[in-house]
């Protein structure tokens, strides 16, 4: 093998390890649950975030169509 084909294996090797899947932070059975309770907990955060970010975008909404109607009827009047 080439000196240059050699530095490029080491480079390949290097940058593209050939582990694939990385390791796993806890072995243990139990330590796997609680984090995935904390993602639950965190998603479900997330989720009730979001639908109060839509009632409000609902109520803005609402809001807005009732300007937008109070101003054409003052146009019209």
């Amino acid at each position: 093998m080439s000196k240059e084909n050699e530095s490029s294996n080491m480079f390949d090797e290097h940058v593209f390890p050939k582990r694939i899947a990385p390791k796993a932070k806890g072995t243990n059975f139990e330590e796997a649950r609680s984090s995935d309770t904390s993602t639950k907990e965190r998603c479900q955060k997330l989720l009730s975030k979001l639908k109060s970010l839509q009632e409000t975008i609902e109520e803005v909404t609402q809001h807005q169509a009732f300007l937008e109607i109070t101003d054409k009827k003052q146009d019209v009047e």
